[in-house]
């Protein structure tokens, strides 16, 4: 079951790219059930192959964290 959440999770980040990846994080973030250490490793290895670029995913984690941070906060606080 693991491995069929892997392979979805990759041939999004494949298919979409940057932007999948920053959707993942974002919902990571926002305690939806987002196994970021499926997500984060395999844009490490689109990285390393050459599709992605480690800064470009750098920035795109940190952004998504915080804005899924920031997303959870505004909710707890409009609650």
């Amino acid at each position: 079951m693991l491995d069929t959440i892997a392979h979805s999770m990759q041939n999004f980040i494949a298919d979409v790219g940057y932007p999948g990846l920053f959707l993942l994080i974002v919902l990571e973030s926002t305690m939806v059930p987002v196994p970021s250490l499926l997500v984060m490793p395999f844009a490490g290895y689109m990285a390393s192959q050459g599709k992605f670029s480690l800064p470009a995913i750098l920035v795109v984690n940190s952004t998504a964290a915080m804005t899924g941070s920031l997303l959870s906060y505004w909710f707890g606080a409009a609650g």
